[in-house]
């Protein structure tokens, strides 16, 4: 298998970070976000096979880090771009594309059916039935709730300990 490279934006600076090879895979991934207006930087940990992990790491002001809500979205997010990052025939792909904050997405959960939307009074569809737009990609939130804001400042390459 070749190699897949997943290219993030790390403060500006282009962090290409191998996801997939003839040695190497993801094994784990762990975000940790903070509190609103946490003056702590959120992170995410990303174990390797080879028993190495990259640890990004967010701005520390208020509102630059995701929510402690959101960190299963943020794994789950860049398991979807790492997965993404595998089904494409080139070998790497970047994200984000152009600016500087994080505004990849998370697919919602799977096993949920579509359904039509509500119904008017009386009809067969219930009212706490889950719609199409329910169903869509969402974006990650920072701490106050803005998509697309998250910008990580920081990458770390070590040994897992």
């Amino acid at each position: 298998m070749a190699s897949k490279i997943l290219t993030l934006n790390i403060n500006g600076s282009l962090l290409p970070m191998p996801v997939a090879g003839p040695d190497l895979s993801v094994v784990n991934i762990v975000a940790t976000g903070k509190a609103a207006n946490a003056t702590q930087a959120g992170t995410v940990v990303i174990s390797f096979s080879n028993n190495f992990k990259y640890t990004l790491s967010t701005g520390a002001a208020a509102g630059n880090s995701f929510s402690v809500a959101a960190q299963a979205n943020v794994t789950k997010a860049f398991w979807d771009a790492i997965i993404a990052a595998m089904a494409t025939p080139w070998q790497e792909v970047v994200y984000p594309k152009g600016g500087g904050a994080w505004d990849q997405t998370y697919l919602p959960p799977a096993g949920v059916a579509v359904v039509a939307p509500d119904g008017p009074a009386g009809s067969p569809v219930a009212a706490s039935s889950p719609t199409f737009a329910a169903k869509q990609s969402q974006p990650i939130l920072d701490q106050a709730a803005t998509p697309g804001a998250v910008l990580f400042v920081s990458a770390a390459y070590a040994a897992i300990s």
